[in-house]
């Protein structure tokens, strides 16, 4: 059983794909949508596995078994695992009646709930009987639906070849690893390839209630998993949104003009209310500075991030070794474990990619492309300056920045052209 199950729920799940219009595309076959499927779930598997091994499991399996006690609620009382599930119940009842949930409280300053990935565990425990690789395929399945969307998004704003932005989403290593595990990174992609979709399709397609409510359900979803997510591509979107209403026409002016607004509030508005965002930053840093001197055997990979105070002056200076520790670290020669050599391969391949796309760039592709090359730079950096500043564990960092590699790995298709270019445009 342990084995059937898994391969029982990997059918159904590619069966959904061949029939579900959402994974269909005029350019794509669906076999090959069902291909990445598979990759999927064999990477979150092995990742699952890696981890158990490695870390004891990590918090991939602290959510699973979490979990365990709200789904056996069910068998004993369907309503109160209702309440659980749904957020309604009071859970200090139902701790105090069924026993602690690890991992149930948070106390970071940052709000990064936990308690969601337990309950969607929860959910799909109902059918897993306790299989975590079940468990895995279904947050699999999530973030294909997540990267669909993301790759949907884009084919309506791009004539790149499909088969080329397709392979960028869905082959880029850290994305087929970090966003395959039972995560919240799997269900940050979900949230975020169903909000960049809808939010592209409400400003070229139509303003249908479908993609304003898949909008408002994504964001609602991005606050209860990862919120910070939320802040960073805000200002990325609402940019995006302002360049297409007015023509396509001056997309790095408007970018940079909305992102001195939500600076000048980010570092201003200790002065009107007395919170002070910068100071979210250093305890978000100290935190994790505290876990890693803690374990400090499953933190080998520790770096020093860079200084910095309150004052903008100091938080921007900070900006490029920030962005440089997220872009370029690990280093070959850092390479001390599996997942950190395979991480630095990554950087250099993406590397790689980026000197080619600037080999090739075409003032005509770059041009076209503009208002998605903005959002793609604006939003990828802003996360990573804000990993860079907070992170100073290199397997986090590889982690956390999994979700904005599409992103990132897309620029050089975006500013490249020519007959020569490998990244050449199908027509």
């Amino acid at each position: 059983m342990s084995l059937l199950l898994p391969l029982f729920f990997t059918l159904f799940f590619s069966l959904i794909i061949w029939k579900w219009k959402w994974f269909h595309d005029a350019a794509i076959p669906k076999y090959l949508f069902i291909f990445f499927f598979i990759l999927k779930v064999l990477a979150g598997i092995f990742a699952g596995d890696l981890y158990l091994k490695r870390y004891n499991g990590g918090d991939t399996y602290t959510f699973f078994l979490s979990s365990q006690k709200l789904t056996q609620s069910f068998y004993d009382d369907p309503a109160e695992f209702t309440l659980m599930v749904t957020g309604i119940g009071n859970d200090r009842d139902f701790i105090e009646k069924y026993g602690e949930i690890i991992a149930w409280d948070n106390n970071d300053l940052v709000y990064n709930d936990n308690r969601t990935i337990i309950r969607i565990n929860a959910l799909i425990g109902l059918v897993s009987m306790q299989n975590y690789n079940v468990h895995v395929i279904f947050f699999a399945f999530m973030s294909m639906i997540g990267l669909i969307a993301i790759f949907k998004g884009i084919r309506l704003l791009t004539q790149q070849s499909p088969f080329l932005i397709v392979s960028l989403l869905f082959l880029v290593p850290g994305v087929m690893f970090w966003l395959s595990m039972a995560s919240k990174e799997s269900i940050l992609i979900f949230a975020m390839g169903i909000l960049f979709y809808t939010c592209v399709s409400l400003l070229t397609v139509s303003s249908s209630f479908v993609h304003i409510l898949g909008m408002f359900l994504a964001g609602f979803l991005f606050v209860h998993i990862k919120a910070y997510f939320l802040v960073l591509i805000t200002p990325a979107l609402i940019a995006f949104s302002w360049t297409i209403v007015t023509g396509n026409r001056y997309a790095p002016v408007k970018y940079l003009l909305v992102y001195l607004f939500f600076g000048g509030m980010f570092f201003g508005l200790k002065y009107f209310t007395g919170f002070d965002p910068v100071q979210v930053v250093f305890m978000k840093r100290y935190n994790f500075e505290a876990v890693a001197q803690v374990f400090s055997k499953d933190m080998a990979s520790y770096i020093e991030v860079p200084e910095f105070t309150s004052d903008w002056q100091s938080v921007l200076a900070a900006f490029p070794e920030a962005i440089a520790s997220v872009m370029f670290r690990p280093y070959l020669w850092e390479s001390d474990s599996l997942l950190i050599t395979f991480a630095a391969i990554e950087n250099v391949l993406i590397l790689l990619a980026i000197a080619i796309g600037l080999i090739y760039f075409n003032r005509e592709s770059a041009i076209k492309n503009s208002n998605l090359i903005m959002f793609c730079l604006f939003f990828v950096f802003s996360v990573f300056v804000l990993i860079g500043l907070t992170t100073p564990v290199m397997g986090a960092i590889v982690r956390y920045k999994a979700p904005v590699l599409p992103f990132l790995c897309l620029i050089p298709v975006l500013i490249s052209g020519g007959e020569n270019s490998p990244f050449k445009e199908k027509i």
